[in-house]
């Protein structure tokens, strides 16, 4: 069984309003492993930050790298989430 098509591995990255959720998926063997995952409890990084959307994004790129460093990850594809506040649609 492989991961969207492919042999890759994949990190999962999910900015919430009040957490900041990483995981890494890969195919070994034909089955889809957890290779590492972390998660950050962080207030309104994204949602109404109070320095302005330049220091929300800093702060955003920031936590990212630190936790993509303190679990190992090494996945270069990425499939992302945003909060619902974050982002602009229409119906």
């Amino acid at each position: 069984m492989t991961l969207f098509g492919s042999k890759v591995a994949y990190l999962g990255v999910d900015l919430g309003t009040s957490t900041a959720k990483i995981v890494e998926l890969a195919d070994r063997k034909n089955e889809i492993e957890l290779v590492t995952y972390a998660e950050a409890n962080v207030g309104n990084l994204l949602v109404n930050s109070q320095g302005g959307e330049q220091d929300a994004i800093d702060k955003t790129i920031a936590l990212l790298q630190q936790m993509i460093e303190k679990s190992g990850a090494t996945a270069k594809n990425v499939i992302a989430a945003l909060p619902g506040g974050a982002v602009f649609s229409t119906v």
